[in-house]
């Protein structure tokens, strides 16, 4: 016991010191990503790292606040001014989304809007940057925001103009990832909810196609999803969380059973809402995606624009093939 207590401490202490030195040498400035973005950053649980930042706190090196995050100390004022007012825009049922609550906690001085119609030059005098959650901005309302020189970032949504900046989720080697998974687990049908102009399905076929040449693909609407009768070892592959939230009720709505009946699961940013059903498959956080934004609009101009692609981790929310004692063998007999 007290080896393991004496190995833990000295795990700490490497990771304290490593903290400290990213810090002096400038690596880590301003304020400090979130703690689970750091965690990911050394490679160390989230309860090592928050009592390695607590300890430099009590230094004097970091100043932590409830609301603010974590800042070198000294730099809190010149970083939050720096970022400037944020303008973001998202549909309405995702004013209270998590990527929201992670962007104003980054930035307090930040407004949402929902209403396209209210982007009129004298509203949006003032502000920096617009991050567009929307999805669906209309070309022109774009041009005219770039227009006024503002710093645009989209969020997973391709650029139409070498202008914006962009953050996507790498979808084609999420799915790949969740794809290989399914496929070891003997899951022999992926049924593929995907975006308009999505290309999951192929992604899907080449990654398990060593695996299980007899697996099936096959592309299927939200719309068809009420139309589902069980046969064999299945699983559907959304290409967004919300869209695996929606898949699940609507298998709920029809008596099906995730998971032992089917899996069901997603790959994207972590989503929320009312009604909202967590799902397992690769996600990228809401605090990373916020963090990478916030890394953007600091820069400024200083960098070309261009899309920068996040690989989310997996998450385990119950609806992925059960992987001991399967319920789904039981249901398949």
């Amino acid at each position: 016991m007290a080896e393991r207590q004496q190995r833990l401490s000295y795990k700490f202490q490497r990771l304290r010191e490593r903290l400290r030195e990213a810090i002096e040498t400038g690596v880590l400035s301003g304020k400090l990503p979130g703690e689970r973005v750091l965690a990911r950053q050394f490679r160390v649980n989230a309860k090592t790292l928050s009592k390695a930042l607590t300890d430099l706190a009590a230094e004097g090196l970091l100043e932590r606040t409830i609301g603010r995050g974590t800042f070198v100390r000294g730099q809190a004022d010149e970083r939050e001014k720096s970022l400037g007012r944020w303008l973001l825009l998202c549909q309405s049922n995702a004013q209270h989304s998590p990527l929201v609550q992670a962007l104003t906690g980054f930035n307090p001085d930040t407004e949402v809007q929902a209403d396209l119609g209210a982007l009129r030059p004298s509203f949006l005098n003032g502000f920096t940057a617009v991050v567009d959650l929307h999805g669906s901005l209309p070309e022109q309302t774009l041009r005219d925001l770039i227009l006024r020189s503002l710093n645009v970032v989209l969020v997973d949504s391709l650029p139409k103009t070498y202008s914006t900046h962009s953050v996507l989720v790498d979808r084609q080697l999420c799915a790949g990832l969740v794809a290989r998974d399914l496929a070891q687990e003997g899951v022999n049908t992926f049924l593929v909810i995907d975006q308009p102009s999505g290309t999951l399905a192929e992604s899907i076929r080449r990654a398990v196609e060593r695996l299980n040449p007899d697996a099936k693909v096959i592309p299927l609407s939200l719309e068809g999803v009420s139309r589902f009768v069980p046969e064999g070892r299945t699983a559907f592959v959304c290409a967004s969380m919300e869209l695996a939230s929606q898949t699940y009720q609507a298998l709920r709505k029809i008596g099906i059973t995730v998971p032992a009946q089917t899996a069901v699961v997603g790959m994207g940013i972590e989503g929320g809402g009312d009604g909202y059903q967590p799902c397992s498959g690769y996600v990228v956080s809401a605090e990373q995606v916020a963090d990478t934004i916030r890394q953007i609009i600091s820069d400024g101009q200083s960098h070309k624009p261009k899309p920068l692609w996040l690989v989310g981790n997996y998450v385990d929310h119950g609806t992925m093939v059960a992987k001991a004692g399967s319920r789904l063998e039981a249901a398949a007999r």
